[in-house]
């Protein structure tokens, strides 16, 4: 099962390799010149590796970060809607759909978990969580709104007196 972001890195991750490559073959290994015995001189520098290494580091955290936040929200609902179930629903399977399926009961939820509030939505996401909300319960949960969806979330499974 493909995550979101794996998606995005995999996109992200090649561009960048490929604009680096760009960079340093045109800077370092076809940087000819010319010397007094007019013979040529080709150079060659392995910084580059050390910028992909930065590039690789910084979308393993942006990965990781989502990633735990989710693992902690799983937990988090099984503790708060125990008896419930919890899976992760297959976005290679259809595109868009929300990450998090909740049961409970003879009720059912979906949660779209994003990193940070300002994080992308990608194709088909707002669609499916606006629909599934219009079916049942559907949001998109961020470590910012966490609270007030997990509130709102709780009112619909277990009524409006429970907190």
């Amino acid at each position: 099962m493909k995550s979101h972001c794996t998606d995005i890195c995999a996109v992200a991750l090649s561009f960048v390799l490929f604009v680096l490559f760009l960079y340093h073959f045109f800077r370092d290994f076809c940087n000819l010149y010319y010397e007094e015995k007019r013979t040529y001189s080709a150079t060659f520098s392995f910084s580059f590796v050390n910028d992909i290494w930065c590039v690789l580091e910084v979308i393993r955290a942006m990965a990781q970060n989502e990633r735990v936040f989710q693992a902690k929200l799983i937990k988090e609902l099984h503790t708060r809607f125990d008896p419930c179930i919890v899976t992760k629903m297959d976005s290679g399977h259809i595109q868009g759909i929300p990450d998090l399926l909740i049961l409970r009961g003879n009720k059912w939820a979906t949660l779209e978990d994003k990193k940070s509030k300002d994080a992308s939505h990608r194709p088909n996401q707002d669609y499916y969580v606006s629909q599934m909300n219009g079916m049942s319960f559907s949001r998109f949960i961020y470590p910012e709104n966490k609270e007030e969806v997990l509130n709102e979330l709780s009112n619909f499974f277990l009524g409006p007196n429970a907190q």
